[in-house]
């Protein structure tokens, strides 16, 4: 199944983003390994906590992001929608996830599963300076 009819090498978040001049190999390695998840509001796609399995790329809907404050209660991190990567800085850290995200808005999230991820940093030059690029942003 591709994301809305799409494929990873006509996908908005491969223009600018992640693949950007990356290789050929690496597009269809991703396309193929997707997962395509379609999540209902109130839905938790990760909690805080988790270690990353993988890269969600959000293709439609918005999620939000919280984490538990000191006292138990709930602060909001920020939200997100279309385009927007998560599990990216603990699948690259080794760290758990620093928030849990939940389903605002029905949403479409690809999941790549971080094996496919790291060897795509690994082997494509590009694909490597383009995860530095997000990650120091």
């Amino acid at each position: 199944m591709n994301c809305n009819g799409l494929n990873c090498m006509e996908c908005s978040l491969a223009r600018p983003g992640i693949l950007t001049g990356g290789a050929i190999e690496t597009l269809r390695r991703w396309d193929q390994s997707k997962k395509i998840m379609e999540l209902k509001r109130g839905q938790i796609l990760f909690h805080e906590g988790q270690l990353s399995r993988g890269l969600y790329c959000i293709d439609a809907g918005r999620l939000k992001l919280y984490r538990s404050g000191p006292g138990g209660e709930l602060q909001i991190v920020r939200l997100v929608g279309p385009g927007q990567l998560l599990g990216h800085r603990s699948l690259f850290s080794g760290q758990e996830m620093s928030a849990t995200a939940e389903v605002l808005q029905d949403a479409t999230v690809c999941f790549i599963e971080g094996a496919v991820v790291k060897e795509a940093a690994a082997q494509d030059p590009q694909v490597s300076q383009n995860f530095l690029k997000i990650l120091a942003s």
